[in-house]
């Protein structure tokens, strides 16, 4: 009996670290969004030139 409760345990935490390893994937793809958001969004201002004299606020509404 003591087996059983031990096996449908393991099941229990098996099952929770696969949960936890979808949501770590899913994070994972959430950062690779947002990478490539900021490195599109780098490139662009990269591509406006002299951004020394610039406020941020004003760099952002050219984007």
């Amino acid at each position: 009996m003591q087996e059983i409760k031990a096996t449908d345990h393991l099941k229990e935490k098996i099952a929770d670290n696969i949960k936890v390893e979808k949501q770590i994937l899913l994070v994972l793809e959430a950062m690779d969004s947002i990478e490539a958001t900021l490195r599109n969004l780098a490139c662009k201002i990269i591509q406006e030139g002299d951004l020394n004299n610039k406020e941020p606020e004003d760099i952002l509404e050219q984007l």
